[in-house]
């Protein structure tokens, strides 16, 4: 099944096939114990050969956030990820496996808290507290924004 690339079900992500119906990307059983394994061994043998010193982990999302306990403790250095949704539980979760991610559900509420006509402050401090709360070490979540131009907000030179 193709990946519906929404947090909104959890199930598709780490199930399913990222990539397109014509060019799929292989899906790794994560959940296999003999994959696993291997996985750990072989990030462990990057690790040394190459005296990497942090991993930056794309789409963990897509994995069960379990895999990452064994896997970090095979590679031994610092990593962070990308787990891309707007659910501070889920990234709670991945943080305590993976080390540190990408402060996702707080980008959407910084975001949207200044823009306009709906930005909320409310939201985004609703979002920062329960970042607080449910995640056990907040500070190891990247905090990131991006600037937005709309066409009738920028200087005419």
């Amino acid at each position: 099944c193709p990946s519906g690339y929404t947090d909104a079900d959890l199930e598709n992500l780490q199930n399913c096939w990222l990539g397109s119906e014509e060019a799929p990307l292989a899906d790794l059983k994560t959940e296999s114990q003999e994959v696993r394994d291997m996985l750990a061994l072989w990030i462990k043998n990057q690790v040394w050969k190459y005296g990497v010193d942090g991993l930056r982990i794309d789409a963990a999302i897509n994995v069960p956030s379990e895999f990452f306990t064994s896997f970090m403790e095979a590679a031994g250095v610092f990593a962070t990820s990308e787990v891309y949704t707007r659910h501070e539980d889920l990234a709670c979760e991945y943080s305590e496996t993976i080390g540190s991610i990408l402060n996702y559900p707080l980008y959407w509420p910084m975001t949207e808290a200044f823009q306009a006509e709906q930005g909320s402050m409310q939201a985004l401090a609703d979002m920062v507290a329960a970042i607080a709360k449910g995640c056990k070490d907040p500070t190891v979540l990247g905090t990131f924004s991006e600037v937005c131009r709309h066409e009738n907000n920028r200087r005419k030179g």
